[in-house]
């Protein structure tokens, strides 16, 4: 995933000008799309090239055109809830799927199998 943001980033000539690497600030994109706030990820990558978070708020600015998704009315979804054994621990996977599409709407992660866990998922 991170090739395919730097291609996009280096096709669509997003980025005119390259004082930090096209890596660094996809990685740093990629991480904020994730979930963690524009400070813990400038200190974390921080670590392989400077940079402040005023800069990746700018960087993933420039970049929330690629993130944007189109919105799609389903009429079936299936919903299911597996249940594996990693190294001793149950993980349980969660995952929605567009039955006419045949797609992956979205898959979720739970070392417990709770109503929170299923409201959390939703």
């Amino acid at each position: 995933m991170l090739n395919q943001l730097m291609e996009l980033l280096k096709d669509r000539k997003i980025f005119l000008r390259q004082r930090k690497s096209a890596k660094i600030k996809a990685l740093a994109i990629l991480i904020y799309h994730a979930g963690l706030s524009y400070r813990k990820k400038s200190k974390i990558i921080g670590e392989l090239e400077s940079f402040s978070y005023e800069a990746l708020r700018k960087w993933y600015k420039k970049c929330s055109c690629l993130f944007q998704t189109e919105k799609v009315t389903r009429h079936i979804i299936a919903v299911d809830e597996t249940k594996i054994k990693k190294e001793g621990q149950q993980i349980y996977i969660w995952n929605a799927i567009d039955i006419e599409a045949k797609t992956i709407i979205a898959v979720h992660l739970s070392t417990t199998r709770t109503s929170l866990d299923a409201i959390h998922f939703f």
